[in-house]
């Protein structure tokens, strides 16, 4: 699960924290306006919760990782509510 969380922020998170999965999304729920192209809200909002529940998991291991995942959930949770 981890893997996956680090994988997911490697690979598709823009600067502003969003996930943007690039071309071929547009089969997924979208919001088809500038900014948004490629940014599906409803798996972004899922992966807020995603990296708590891995950084819940770290600090019950005592992983040092667990401050990241709460950094890119609070950092994706604010952009979207900014958006």
């Amino acid at each position: 699960m981890k893997q996956l969380g680090l994988e997911l922020e490697k690979r598709y998170a823009r600067p502003d924290g969003l996930l943007d999965f690039g071309p071929g999304s547009e089969r997924m729920i979208e919001i088809g306006t500038d900014g948004y192209q490629h940014i599906v809200p409803a798996i972004n909002g899922l992966a807020v919760n995603y990296f708590r529940q891995i950084a819940a998991w770290c600090r019950e291991r005592n992983d040092p990782d667990a401050a990241k995942f709460d950094q890119w959930a609070d950092k994706l949770e604010r952009t979207i509510n900014e958006k």
